[in-house]
């Protein structure tokens, strides 16, 4: 029913249907929420996005990578960086948000894409104090990151790091 209002662009609705499952304490997957998220953000209500997010705990939904990923994933479509990596900061250690690993080697990889390697290395070291497992891959996109923005000591010495 979601997608179904969101396709439509009948965003008014679809809160209505989202109000109600909270109401009625619907047991609901993550994936409704990220349809959601994103409906909002095609409606350039970003706010309310971000509000549904916060309140995920009012609902019967216990993962929210999903939902996690698709506001980092717009807030970085949008060239909002800096809001992309408040919010990761914010929400990155709740336990509902699970595939850290993944979503953290993404964002480190959109960041130094984007030229922003002071960030991805602020996302790589809010990683390891909330002991994620670092992959080869999350070093490998951060140590490229630095490179190509200049900064081959700090990636000489992640590299020293890994050992």
């Amino acid at each position: 029913m979601i997608n179904i209002l969101s396709t439509s662009n009948r965003i008014a609705n679809m809160k209505q249907v989202i109000d109600q499952m909270k109401e009625d304490s619907c047991e609901c997957q993550d994936s409704v929420f990220s349809t959601s998220i994103r409906a909002y953000a095609k409606a350039r209500m970003m706010c309310e996005a971000i509000s549904l997010f916060k309140n995920l705990d009012q609902f019967n939904c216990v993962n929210w990578t999903e939902s996690f990923n698709t506001i980092l994933k717009i807030m970085v479509k949008e060239s909002k960086l800096e809001s992309a990596h408040h919010f990761f900061l914010e929400n990155f250690g709740k336990w509902e948000v699970k595939s850290r690993t993944h979503s953290l080697t993404w964002l480190i990889d959109v960041l130094s894409v984007k030229k922003r390697s002071d960030l991805a290395l602020q996302v790589f070291q809010e990683m390891n104090s909330q002991y994620c497992y670092l992959t080869r891959d999350t070093y490998r996109v951060l140590m490229k990151g630095l490179c190509e923005d200049g900064r081959i000591n700090e990636a000489i010495h992640l590299l020293y790091s890994m050992f």
